[in-house]
């Protein structure tokens, strides 16, 4: 654990310290699409929404997508293998509890069952997880937050109470959103890559 001004930074996984950039490089072909009935491969509903999704982005469609699974079809599974077949730079994940939030960050921090199951490869790194349990008061000290992680994982009530040149710089900073069932962002502001 490490100690920073706005509270403490903790490191799960290796102790060597990767860049976001490497992380994302080490996704490429990463993960296989095999069908759902073949071993080390994702379940129906999982395979069904990881195309679904990479489909509407390869449209060039603006709009935003919405996914619908049912309980336990594996949706943070999904999001996870999303992450990698993607290659995302920088994801915000909303999400409706601060319970949530951490139960998620955790998922993220060990990319889930997806290595041990072998649907992603060993050689992916583990991305840099950021949780959002309190607000920034400087935008710099934000910057640099968001700049150091992959992923973060965040409530819509913390980006709320963020003030304006903070949430601005925070929301500004992610290529990708994901947002849970009753999450949404604060009024007016999109992501930078409004996917």
């Amino acid at each position: 654990m490490l100690p920073s001004r706005s509270g403490n930074v903790r490191w799960q996984g290796g102790r060597t310290a990767y860049s976001p950039q490497a992380v994302v490089e080490s996704y490429r072909e990463a993960i296989g699409f095999r069908p759902h009935g073949e071993p080390r491969s994702l379940r129906r509903p999982q395979i069904g929404a990881l195309h679904a999704v990479l489909g509407h982005w390869a449209s060039g469609l603006g709009d935003p997508g919405i996914v619908v699974m049912p309980t336990g079809t594996g949706k943070t599974e999904t999001m996870l293998a999303l992450l990698v077949a993607a290659r995302m730079e920088r994801l915000l994940v909303l999400v409706p509890s601060a319970a949530l939030r951490d139960q998620i960050a955790g998922k993220f921090e060990t990319l889930g069952i997806l290595q041990q199951e072998q649907i992603v490869t060993p050689a992916a790194l583990r991305p840099r997880v950021g949780r959002l349990e309190h607000g920034f008061k400087d935008p710099e000290e934000a910057a640099r937050f968001v700049q150091a992680c992959n992923v973060v994982v965040a409530t819509p009530q913390i980006l709320s109470r963020a003030v304006g040149s903070v949430r601005m710089v925070l929301l500004s900073s992610f290529s990708h959103l994901i947002g849970g069932r009753g999450t949404s962002l604060p009024r007016g502001h999109v992501g930078a890559g409004d996917r």
